[in-house]
């Protein structure tokens, strides 16, 4: 049976359990599947699709899909309503099945627009790259927001950067924690990180007391606290609230919008293993360099 069959069957089965099993009408029937099969041709064009439409859904591949529909302009209270139909469509198959992928985990949003996850245009992102002056600091809170927008880090695995762990002749950095990756990065960060290096990270470390790649005005790490406080400073200029993490949803809707496979996204953003002995025997990802080239906007 082919891929499309088999969706579409899971498809049936569901609008056949809301009609015997909860006596909907057939207008409820035909809203659900409206917003449901909205929602498989967003995954079907990022290659989330597969035997089954379960295998390569999680959470990053929903808040992309909630991102676009922020983005194109649907009220929050569409947008309410797709996603509570896609949690009932899924809470249906974990219950009947058990299946264990059931990918709305941390995904939250509220009533309103604000509760709705925060994401920028490829227009917006460069405005707001733009904004750092050109002093010590400046020159540092620049890096800081080409390598968020470059490789959708965590603002933990930001601040456990080293020195050593950036690459700039590979064009790559190295994040460990519980999950070790290789991510490549684009030649606006590694333009940015290597400016920052050569002259703005040894006048602010003058003591060289610490490996870390980003310091603070007096020389010591920078803390998760105070990127969050740097990238709130130039939100407020540019009339946004915006996080961290609001760089880390935007790189992954801006790469599945250029074309990038799921599996590339989750593995860039750090949601699959990727064995550390891999380090050595493809540094650093040929293949996952090769698709971020083609699909991000500052590659």
């Amino acid at each position: 049976m082919k891929t499309v069959e088999k969706v579409s069957q899971q498809l049936y089965d569901f609008m056949d359990y809301l009609q015997v099993e909860r006596n909907a009408s057939l207008h409820t029937v035909n809203s659900y599947r409206a917003d449901i099969e909205c929602f498989i041709s967003f995954a079907r064009l990022q290659g989330a699709v597969g035997e089954v439409l379960f295998s390569r859904v999680d959470n990053i591949l929903i808040r992309a899909y909630i991102a676009s529909l922020a983005n194109d302009g649907y009220a929050a209270r569409t947008i309410l309503r797709r996603v509570s139909a896609l949690k009932t469509f899924f809470r249906f198959f974990s219950k009947v099945y058990g299946i264990e992928n059931y990918p709305f985990t941390d995904v939250h949003i509220k009533a309103d627009k604000k509760g709705l996850p925060a994401c920028l245009s490829a227009h917006e992102i460069t405005e707001l790259l733009q904004m750092p002056g050109h002093d010590y600091l400046g020159i540092r809170d620049s890096a800081i927001l080409e390598l968020l927008y470059a490789t959708g880090l965590r603002v933990g695995e930001l601040v456990g950067l080293t020195v050593k762990d950036v690459d700039l002749e590979a064009k790559y950095i190295l994040i460990y924690g519980n999950k070790a990756r290789v991510v490549p990065i684009g030649r606006y960060a590694l333009a940015a990180v290597a400016h920052y290096l050569a002259f703005s990270r040894s006048k602010l470390c003058k003591s060289g007391s610490t490996e870390s790649l980003f310091v603070n005005a007096q020389g010591g790490a920078l803390s998760d606290r105070s990127v969050r406080r740097i990238v709130s400073k130039y939100a407020q200029k540019f009339g946004k609230k915006l996080s961290p993490h609001t760089f880390r949803y935007t790189v992954a809707l801006h790469l599945l919008a250029g074309g990038a496979n799921i599996e590339v996204v989750q593995e860039m953003l750090g949601q699959l293993n990727f064995p550390r002995n891999q380090f050595e025997a493809d540094l650093p990802g040929e293949r996952l360099k090769s698709v971020y080239k083609g699909a991000h906007p500052r590659a």
